[in-house]
């Protein structure tokens, strides 16, 4: 029974702390990353502006219905519905992404800037501007997973898809 004790005392000790801090912390963050792949900037838009295949080549999601040109709905791997739209573009250099899904714990949006270094080699520069409301997971992403962790991810898996094996 002591033991019990101790560790819920423990348990509940850390959520306290973890809570503390991430309230203290900002709860929008910025993060970028780049990469460079063998595929054309046109492949690499194509690629990005087609969302329907993201169950191709992005792990976390598992389907997608597009609701028009512009905006689809994606089911992620829990099961979950997250709306997203094309919130900016200019073929082929650049592409916004933003959450349309209200409430939440998180928001943001990722903007894909592609340069052209040769006829089949483009470098990606990806940009997140998020936020995360809870202040437990602001916590954990800040201290344990990273922000730039899901864009680093992203651009791998999109090398993955890209690049001839």
């Amino acid at each position: 029974m002591f033991w019990l004790l101790v560790t819920s005392i423990t348990f509940l000790g850390a959520m306290l702390v973890m809570l503390v801090i991430g309230m203290v912390l900002p709860e929008s963050h910025e993060a970028e990353a780049e990469k460079e792949v063998e595929a054309s900037i046109e492949q690499v838009y194509a690629e990005l502006r087609n969302p329907e295949e993201y169950p191709r080549w992005k792990s976390g999601v598992r389907s997608v219905l597009k609701e028009s040109d512009t905006v689809w709905l994606e089911k992620d791997s829990h099961g979950n519905h997250v709306r997203y739209m094309i919130a900016e573009e200019s073929r082929p250099n650049r592409i916004v992404i933003r959450i349309l899904t209200e409430g939440l714990p998180y928001q943001g949006e990722w903007e894909y800037e592609l340069q052209k270094l040769g006829p089949r080699k483009t470098r990606i520069r990806l940009k997140e501007k998020g936020r995360v409301k809870n202040p437990i997971f602001r916590f954990l992403s800040k201290f344990f997973f990273g922000h730039s962790a899901t864009i680093h991810h992203n651009l791998k898996e999109l090398a993955g898809r890209l690049e001839p094996s």
